[in-house]
C-alpha cells in the first residue's frame, strides 16, 4: 500500500491490514445490525490510519476495554498484532454505532 509522496508499507504490515479490516467487516455482518458501514484509509504524519465506522448497535465496553471475545480474531489479538508492528487499535462504541481505528507506521521501503 503507497500513498501519494509516502514511502511504502511493509509486506507484512499490509497483510496484517488487510486480515484485520475484512475481519472487522465480517463481524459487522455478523453482530451489528448495523444499515451502514464506512472504511476509510488515510496516511499523515509518516502513518497509516483505516477508521472501520458502523451505525450498528454497538459492542459491549468488556470487549473493548480487556479485548475478550468468545471467537474470531478478537480486538485484543488484533491489539497485540498491531502493537508487534509498532502500531495500536483505538475501538469506541456506543448507541451510535462502532468505530476501531488501526494506525501503524509507514515502512522503511
Amino acid at each position: 500500500m503507497a500513498i501519494a509522496g509516502r514511502k511504502p508499507v511493509d509486506t507484512d504490515v499490509e497483510i496484517l491490514l488487510f486480515q484485520a479490516v475484512r475481519e472487522l467487516l465480517t463481524n459487522v455482518a455478523k453482530h451489528a445490525q448495523a444499515r451502514a458501514v464506512s472504511v476509510v484509509i488515510s496516511g499523515s504524519g509518516g502513518n497509516v490510519r483505516i477508521i472501520v465506522k458502523d451505525d450498528g448497535v454497538g459492542l459491549d465496553n468488556v470487549i473493548i476495554s480487556d479485548g475478550r471475545q468468545t471467537s474470531g480474531f478478537g480486538l485484543y489479538n488484533l491489539s497485540e498484532r498491531l502493537r508487534y508492528t509498532g502500531g495500536h487499535l483505538e475501538a469506541e462504541s456506543g448507541s451510535w454505532g462502532t468505530r476501531i481505528t488501526l494506525t501503524v507506521q509507514f515502512g522503511e521501503g
